[in-house]
Formats: structure tokens, C-alpha cells, sequence
């Protein structure tokens, strides 16, 4: 079982990775400790994840001309190194933007996809069908309430008769 880290140092460490934009190894180097106590130690995930989210609050709020550029960047980057992995490249540029890997790498796809390069559904084609899917809640909403209308006027009908 690993020993609890002191207060003091806790907070020089979430303090230094606030304000640092090293990743979690260099400031596991800093404070000469191994990258594992880092993350064991109460509070350092929250204060590194506020660090990270300090920018974006969600992928909605990123602006699509920085999407477009991160994912040229990760296309240029496999371009002019072969053999290298589509997820190594997005680390790389991920760490430069300070952009998650995995959230890039989703971009890329997607960008792939919009391209006519690979299988799926396109940004387009996606928001067209939302759009669809909730004008077509909106009518079956609708076609209720004219049912259940009809069906109360039928039965007043009956009832006069």
C-alpha cells in the first residue's frame, strides 16, 4: 500500500501542474518521484484534469477551424513520417495543442470520413439525419394529440346522440 503524501507536497505538485504545461512525467522528474505517486496521491488528478480542461470545457465548444487544423496537422505529420501510427501521431500533436489524444483521434477519423477516404456516416449526413429524426418526434407528437383530439369529439358525439 502506497504512503500518503503530505499535504505541502500534494500541493506543490497540483500547484506546479496547474501552472506547467509539462506532462505528468517531467513533473514526476521534478519533484524526483516515480509517475505512479503522482497519480496515487489525493487531489493531483483533479488539479492535472483542471489543468487540461482549463481551455475547453467539451469538444462543442472548440472552434471547427481548430478541429480542421489539428487534423491536417496529424494528416501532415503521418505524411512526412513513414511508419508512424495514427495514435502516436495525435499524442504528438495533441501534446503541442494541448488537445486530448483520443478526442483527436476522432477528429481525424471523422475528417477522413467527411474526405470520402474511409466508411461512415459524414458531418452532414449526421446533422441531416438529427435534424430528420426530430422533426419526425415533432409529427408523431403531433399525430397523437389530432388522435387522441379525434377520439375525444368521436365519443362527445356518441355521448350527444
Amino acid at each position: 500500500m502506497p504512503r500518503k503524501c503530505p499535504d505541502e507536497f500534494r500541493r506543490d505538485v497540483v500547484r506546479a501542474a496547474r501552472a506547467s504545461d509539462a506532462p505528468v512525467e517531467q513533473i514526476a522528474r521534478d519533484f524526483g518521484v516515480s509517475k505512479s505517486a503522482l497519480w496515487i496521491a489525493p487531489g493531483l488528478v483533479e488539479g492535472l484534469i483542471q489543468r487540461k480542461d482549463a481551455g475547453h470545457a467539451s469538444s462543442e465548444e472548440v472552434p471547427d477551424e481548430m478541429r480542421e487544423r489539428a487534423a491536417r496537422l496529424v494528416r501532415d505529420k503521418l505524411a512526412e513520417t513513414p511508419g508512424l501510427t495514427v495514435t502516436r501521431a495525435c499524442r504528438q500533436v495533441g501534446e503541442q495543442l494541448g488537445i486530448n489524444t483520443d478526442t483527436l483521434r476522432n477528429w481525424v477519423k471523422q475528417a477522413r470520413i467527411d474526405a470520402g477516404e474511409a466508411p461512415g456516416t459524414t458531418t452532414d449526413d449526421a446533422q441531416r439525419i438529427a435534424q430528420l429524426e426530430k422533426e419526425n418526434r415533432e409529427l408523431r407528437r403531433a399525430n397523437t394529440i389530432l388522435r387522441q383530439a379525434s377520439a375525444y369529439f368521436a365519443q362527445a358525439e356518441l355521448d350527444r346522440q
